[in-house]
């Protein structure tokens, strides 16, 4: 079964008439028996209905079996006149779980974020509900099948779904696309993430594509978990609120004691992410924050890097470090200290680090690197240097840079690409954006 959305008739008729020019008898043909047919409501232009309607779906086959030339994305006429979006869902936490990881599909790939409120008000820009039959809008629900759900364009931002249906929970993000297993809905069941995902595209002011593996689509399988965004979902969101260039603060590998699972983690601002072992996309209900997950941690450090040894986790901000007991889970008394004081040679301020296994630590700011061997407690002889001369291939001014200790590959994070360093080698590997390799998110992190 799939969710179906339709434009109004007009707007069909008008895209029939406007491609199918070369064919002008068959069109008046199909539109003389669409307009015998009984008529539908007309939509007003702030809304997008998804309904199963037996003789629109008749309707579209005919269009469809002409060929009609693919449009891409397509927009509303009306748009947010902000970027960062309250949404509110008076709903059961693991439906409220399942809100927070479609809005987030689209808060990774455009400049949009996204907040829920605990209560409704006049702050709250877009409103999810569960409904049934009438419900104060032209587009009444019809009980289990059929009508599934639909949603308002800006600044309407309303997001209904049919209380009669049976909803699964389970999904997941672009399991696919790293060869993960995809799991099916429950017999008898929809999936509610695919089908908020996609009626949250149109809240955000997304119409239909015809690109037949865009998420907005007008007709999408409810039958599977698993969402991943065409090119074309990606394009038409970022064209609506702009496309963000990642800037990661702070990545490092962390364990919490000797015989645990090494985890890689990030830090930006005040909040904090744990990425998927799997695929490094953030863990559900991340960001949390600093404050609630890391005791005595600063709000936003400058670096966090762990010793190579794994016991131990440094942080770093402006003239200051601390230093945090792994297997304890705290941090060591007496900090934060200076860093002139027990790092000589290292500049305050700095933009990355990390530790190897030879027990050297590098230092990056703008365009140098510093190596520090903490054996000796001295900065190394020949120091600072150029990045790309210590590291060939490696641009300078980096961002951030971690050891994954599950591979000891060094990755560097410049702007929106990450560079891998493969130790057995001692090369780099140039990556892709992060949103198409390895970090897969982007806004978001």
């Amino acid at each position: 079964m799939k969710l179906m959305d339709f434009d109004s008739s007009s707007q069909i008729r008008q895209m029939a008439e406007r491609t199918l020019k070369k064919r002008p008898q068959t069109v008046k043909r199909i539109l003389r028996s669409w307009i015998r047919r009984k008529p539908v409501p007309r939509q007003p232009k702030t809304a997008a209905k998804d309904a199963h309607l037996a003789n629109r779906t008749a309707y579209l086959a005919q269009i469809n079996s002409l060929q009609v030339r693919n449009r891409r994305y397509a927009l509303s006429s009306s748009s947010w006149g902000h970027r960062n979006l309250i949404w509110y869902a008076n709903v059961q936490p693991m439906a409220a779980a399942v809100f927070t990881a479609a809005f987030r599909v689209w808060a990774e790939v455009s400049r949009f974020t996204f907040q829920r409120q605990s209560h409704l008000d006049s702050n709250v820009d877009i409103q999810l509900k569960f409904l049934k039959n009438g419900h104060n809008d032209p587009y009444p629900f019809d009980g289990p099948g059929n009508s599934y759900a639909h949603a308002f364009y800006p600044p309407h931002g309303e997001v209904h779904f049919d209380a009669d249906e049976k909803w699964d929970i389970p999904y997941t993000h672009c399991a696919a696309f790293f060869n993960k297993t995809i799991s099916p809905v429950q017999p008898g069941c929809k999936s509610l993430f695919r089908a908020a995902v996609h009626e949250i595209g149109h809240s955000l002011g997304l119409k239909h594509s015809s690109v037949s593996t865009s998420i907005m689509y007008p007709t999408i399988s409810l039958d599977t978990t698993d969402v991943c965004l065409d090119d074309d979902d990606i394009a038409g969101i970022q064209h609506l609120a702009g496309k963000c260039v990642p800037r990661v603060k702070s990545i490092f590998s962390w364990r919490k004691h000797q015989n645990g699972v090494w985890a890689t983690y990030v830090m930006k601002g005040t909040n904090y992410w744990k990425l998927d072992a799997e695929t490094t996309v953030s863990m559900p209900t991340y960001p949390l924050g600093i404050v609630n997950g890391w005791v005595s941690f600063p709000k936003d450090p400058d670096e966090v890097f762990d010793y190579s040894t794994g016991d131990v986790t440094y942080i770093f901000k402006g003239s200051k470090y601390w230093k945090y007991d792994n297997y304890r889970d705290v941090m060591y008394r007496g900090y934060p200290l200076s860093i002139a004081g027990y790092w000589p040679g290292i500049p305050d301020n700095i933009d990355a680090a990390f530790s190897t296994l030879n027990h050297y630590t590098y230092f990056f700011k703008g365009n140098e690197v510093y190596k520090f061997n903490q054996g000796l407690d001295t900065t190394s002889t020949g120091y600072p240097k150029l990045t790309s001369e210590e590291w060939y291939g490696v641009p300078n001014d980096l961002d951030s840079a971690f050891v994954d200790r599950k591979t000891n590959t060094i990755y560097f994070f410049h702007q929106d690409y990450y560079y891998a360093w493969n130790t057995t080698t001692q090369s780099t590997n140039p990556g892709g954006l992060i949103g198409h390799t390895k970090f897969f998110e982007i806004c978001d992190i």
